[in-house]
């Protein structure tokens, strides 16, 4: 699902393994995996405030690469970006009801659609240890507590 997480930075994405990073302003991007996965860590892009000291104020932002397809210009869906950029704009703690700063949002992930989806598999030599305890992962949908769970790579 393509939407704002609640989660705790250290545990489903660590931000000292990227692929690539890029400032937009008042928000940077970051190419990294998604490590919350029984499955191994999965690429994807993660929005968050440029400045560290708004980190507390906001959610990360997460786009899953099989989710991806969703912000294609070509074949994705509209209404559902268009959505899931204004609840990134909630998370972000941008004003939403400005349309500029949603459609800002839907951009600087579709600039990224090539870097995320062009992205190698995580270096085993960045892969946490085996049985290393990440920490805990909240998942929030519309407010709601979805699934928790404690995280170990």
């Amino acid at each position: 699902m393509t939407q704002a997480l609640a989660i705790d930075l250290t545990t489903a994405i660590d931000l000292t393994r990227c692929r690539w990073t890029q400032k937009h302003g008042d928000i940077t991007a970051y190419g990294t995996w998604w490590l919350a996965e029984d499955s191994g860590p999965r690429p994807c892009l993660v929005l968050l405030p440029t400045h560290h000291s708004a980190w507390h104020r906001a959610h990360p932002c997460v786009v899953l690469l099989d989710q991806a397809w969703i912000w294609s210009e070509e074949v994705g869906d509209p209404e559902r970006a268009a959505r899931t950029a204004f609840e990134f704009c909630t998370a972000l703690r941008l004003d939403a009801g400005n349309p500029s700063n949603v459609i800002r949002v839907r951009a600087i992930i579709v600039d990224h659609l090539g870097d995320l989806t062009s992205m190698p598999p995580m270096p085993t030599d960045m892969r946490p240890d085996p049985g290393e305890v990440l920490g805990e992962v909240t998942v929030k949908e519309d407010g709601k507590v979805v699934r928790e769970e404690e995280l170990t790579a």
